[in-house]
């Protein structure tokens, strides 16, 4: 399989949303959502999982792209995860129903194909 960069998929009008690993600059531009998920936990005790975006370019990317930010914080710690994306919409509902749905369709294909074996 040939892998694409951002860039052309941006310039083939492709819509994507990607994992991405974190880094020391974008943990930095997601702090004040790290923060509050951490204030709003040690108030309530309770798990706490706040989205936002960033604008975000890494030294490789011709330009910058919009990052979503899932802050979560429990008993566990802080646990950020992060995508990126050219899709337009509210970032939890991207991350929650697109991102996360993708990864529930590819776990019920690896689920068919361990049963069929």
């Amino acid at each position: 399989m040939r892998h694409c960069s951002k860039g052309q998929l941006d310039r083939h009008n492709i819509f994507y949303i990607i994992g991405l690993d974190a880094n020391k600059r974008i943990n930095r531009l997601a702090e004040g959502w790290i923060n509050e998920a951490q204030e709003q936990y040690e108030k309530t005790g309770e798990k706490q999982r706040l989205f936002g975006e960033v604008l975000y370019g890494a030294r490789s990317w011709d330009k910058e792209r919009r990052i979503i930010v899932k802050a979560e914080l429990g008993w566990l710690g802080k646990n950020p995860r992060y995508v990126v994306t050219n899709l337009e919409g509210n970032p939890q509902q991207l991350y929650e129903r697109i991102y996360c749905g993708r990864g529930e369709m590819q776990n019920r294909s690896k689920e068919q194909q361990l049963d069929l074996s």
